[in-house]
């Protein structure tokens, strides 16, 4: 158990720096009891350590992995996990909110910027509309289906590329080549 320095603060094991209890992780929270070292200095050590034991890390993980399987595979095919990554890439990726995402999707009303149409189903669940970006400046442009956002980045988007693709396509219809088909 921590030793308390004064006035609720404890002095970390490691760097001898006084802080609160909650810069300290549970080693047994049942019974109240922290850990020795603060957060920073607990991480920096079990760094280390699995660094120095790769082999040991691996085989843990494995054995993890084996005692807890189903519970493993239920988790990673839920919604549960579907949602927090949903919101992980919001955030890290694209650096907005979930509530500014659906507030884009209501103003779309729910349908693709470009193509004017809604999500498509995948595995039976319809789909989310996916954010579209500015690869340069990481901005947020609006909301795209699958169809026209994988188009875009096949583009690179490149302006001057999209523009030949519709005048090749314009082109194409008057002098359409071949019998029609049917």
């Amino acid at each position: 158990m921590i030793s308390q320095a004064h006035s609720g603060l404890f002095a970390c094991s490691v760097c001898g720096e006084c802080k609160p209890a909650e810069s300290f992780g549970w080693y047994d929270k049942a019974n109240g009891k922290r850990r020795r070292q603060c957060k920073p200095c607990h991480l920096a050590k079990s760094n280390e350590w699995k660094a120095a034991n790769p082999e040991k890390v691996k085989s843990h993980k494995r054995a993890e992995y084996a005692r807890n399987r189903e519970s493993y595979l239920a988790y990673n095919n839920s919604d549960k996990r579907r949602r927090r990554l949903f919101d992980w890439k919001l955030e890290n990726q694209f650096g907005i909110t979930q509530a500014q995402y659906w507030a884009m999707y209501d103003k779309q009303t729910g349908l693709c910027a470009i193509c004017d149409k809604p999500p498509d189903v995948f595995r039976g669940k319809p789909r989310r509309l996916y954010v579209d970006h500015d690869h340069k400046t990481g901005l947020v442009r609006g909301l795209l289906c699958y169809q026209c956002n994988v188009g875009l980045g096949c583009f690179n988007d490149n302006v001057r590329s999209l523009r030949r693709a519709v005048q090749y396509l314009n082109n194409a219809k008057e002098a359409s080549h071949g019998p029609k088909k049917t």
